[in-house]
């Protein structure tokens, strides 16, 4: 069956035989496919594309979570996604290695390596056929996700390029999604109520706003903008450069960048789906909701979203509303206007490592790119949990400022499930 599904796939070129080995050796020895991926939100996207057509061709698949490759089954067929690989011989086994980051001990024949783009991107065009493309496009709309959340929304216009624009511009040809280009980076604004969409903008953020309608539905009415007026309002430049000079002068009041930064935090081209019938139908914003998912409960809901489909969206988006998004406000709330709740920890060579206290596990990942915006942390700089007198980080956090990828970083961090970790001191984040 799965050999079927297979043939006559539109596979990245490099990955063509190599995948089609890999799947085939699982075939004949009559066994699964183990997928082991690393906790961040790309690689999960990426991991939930491979464990759901492997397993709509028949294919079982073991899917887990790992901080890092120790080493690989001799006889079991892996896929190994965006894992970081410690010093040493490289590993044995069957298996290839995917990702957007080159990982030097694999072998190149043992791995497909695409840089400047997303995992997830990657596996979507492995997985790319026409009929099952168009029969779940979700696989290639998380591409779009992915892109966003990795901030590869370049240029003056703040849009896709590479293989995530091709993936995108398919899309649209299939009448899945639509762009609209410039757009103010506000979720839902395309139908939604300008006042609503400012109240749930996170990135970017809106001091003393976000998380506040009537707060959003005042400031509008002083500027003299409708607060139930939609996008189709914001058509004249008139009524557009009133929400625009609207939106940098909320973001003046407590960020620490020049206008010209400021500026292309407001607009861009943005991307959403053509049906609307699902709760996050806007790809920006379900980029920064599953980003803080991950966070605050794991893979498994971003694995739900790739491999169920959109019976999960309104569950997560309430999730997400309800018990995650005002952590979010509070906290940002708190370490830009309040001295102190933000502390700066350890500093070596201008890269700065700030904590702050606060119960439970909020989404740090997400945290510390609204405070980075805002011009309150260093493009270096890590921001942890203190809690119990214990140092915490997220995982997506520490690959994306590279930790993970450092002998250093492992002798004194210690993982605590499949998205934390704890740190022997802040020193850990700016070692190696």
């Amino acid at each position: 069956m799965l050999s079927g599904f297979i043939d006559g796939t539109a596979l990245v070129s490099e990955a063509q035989g190599r995948v089609s080995e890999l799947l085939n050796t699982a075939i004949r020895n009559n066994t699964h496919v183990r997928v082991r991926f690393a906790p961040t939100l790309d690689a999960t996207l990426a991991a939930g594309i491979v464990v759901y057509f492997l397993e709509a061709g028949g294919l079982r698949t073991i899917a887990r979570p790992e901080p890092w490759l120790e080493e690989v089954e001799k006889d079991e067929p892996t896929m190994l996604v965006g894992l970081p690989i410690p010093s040493g011989s490289p590993p044995e086994g069957v298996y290839l290695y995917i990702g957007s980051r080159d990982v030097k001990r694999v072998p190149l024949r043992s791995k497909v390596v695409i840089k400047d783009t997303s995992t997830t991107a990657i596996m979507a065009r492995i997985f790319s056929h026409p009929l099952t493309s168009r029969r779940y496009p979700r696989s290639k709309y998380s591409t779009i996700i992915a892109a966003y959340s990795l901030g590869l929304d370049v240029g003056e216009q703040r849009s896709l390029s590479g293989l995530e624009k091709k993936i995108a511009e398919e899309l649209a040809k299939d009448n899945v999604v639509y762009s609209l280009r410039p757009v103010f980076l506000l979720p839902r604004l395309p139908s939604e109520t300008v006042k609503r969409a400012l109240s749930l903008s996170l990135l970017p953020y809106l001091p003393g706003v976000s998380g506040r309608e009537e707060e959003a539905a005042r400031v509008l009415e002083e500027r003299g903008i409708p607060p139930d007026s939609t996008y189709d309002y914001f058509g004249t430049a008139e009524n557009m450069a009133g929400l625009f000079d609207l939106l940098l002068g909320l973001m003046k009041t407590r960020y620490s960048r020049r206008t010209s930064d400021l500026k292309g935090m407001v607009a861009g081209e943005s991307y959403y789906l053509k049906d609307g019938g699902e709760a996050m139908w806007d790809l920006r914003e379900a980029s920064v909701v599953l980003e803080a998912l991950l966070d605050s409960a794991g893979v498994a809901p971003i694995l739900g979203y790739v491999c169920i489909g959109e019976t999960t969206d309104p569950q997560l988006y309430s999730f997400y509303l309800e018990s995650v998004f005002p952590q979010v406000v509070a906290i940002v709330e708190k370490a830009s206007k309040e001295p102190g709740f933000l502390e700066e920890l350890y500093s070596q060579k201008r890269v700065r490592v700030w904590g702050f206290k606060w119960s439970g596990k909020p989404p740090l990942s997400l945290i510390r790119k609204i405070l980075y915006s805002m011009g309150l942390v260093g493009s270096r700089d890590s921001v942890v949990l203190e809690e119990g007198g214990k140092l915490y980080v997220t995982y997506q956090q520490a690959y994306t400022l590279g930790h993970v990828f450092t002998e250093p970083f492992w002798s004194c961090a210690e993982p605590v499930d499949e998205v934390w970790l704890r740190l022997d001191g802040p020193e850990c984040l700016v070692k190696g």
